[in-house]
């Protein structure tokens, strides 16, 4: 008896394992520029309604990923960060993190270096996007308050101290200009 309970108890199991439980997120393998603008827009899309021109975000996570392709992932564990605007984390910030090689640039040489650094990590990448969100209203009030206007944003972020390399804003805005208008 005890042992077609357990039969029973194990079909039951393997019927119905993982109903209801969430799936991880996961990014597709992006074959052109399109694909990713076409995937990433239906993510982004929660922030028209806050008035954003979503064409500097996409334009923002496609230059920051390559087109998606190289999100922050953990060099030990392969962890992949679902950050697709490169957020640093740093200590007492209550987020999960990733370790990761990079290459920043030293705005006092004008050298590019690699190193290593650890970027904030998210369970979904909705979490993420509402992250960006609250990291722009927080920190780069001038960025918040232009972010219907694509190009006065992408400069805002930049000159807030987003990333100090001197072709950033262009850099974005050209995707802009190519892909998205």
């Amino acid at each position: 008896m005890g042992i077609i309970i357990a039969i029973i108890a194990l079909v039951v199991f393997l019927i119905f394992r993982g109903k209801g439980a969430k799936k991880p997120d996961t990014i597709p393998a992006f074959e052109t520029p399109k694909d990713f603008i076409e995937w990433f827009e239906k993510k982004v899309a929660f922030m028209k309604d806050l008035n954003f021109d979503t064409r500097a975000v996409i334009a923002h996570a496609a230059l920051e990923t390559g087109w998606g392709k190289h999100l922050p992932t953990d060099m030990n564990s392969g962890r992949v960060s679902l950050n697709f605007f490169g957020i640093k984390w740093y200590p007492g910030w209550p987020s999960d993190y990733v370790t990761c090689l990079t290459k920043e640039y030293d705005p006092n040489t004008g050298e590019y270096y690699n190193t290593t650094a650890d970027f904030r990590a998210y369970k979904t990448i909705k979490e993420g996007l509402e992250d960006y969100v609250s990291l722009v209203k927080r920190k780069y009030p001038k960025a918040w308050e232009n972010r219907s206007n694509y190009e006065q944003y992408i400069k805002e972020i930049a000159w807030g101290g987003w990333c100090p390399t001197p072709t950033y804003v262009n850099s974005i805005l050209s995707i802009i200009e190519k892909y998205l208008l």
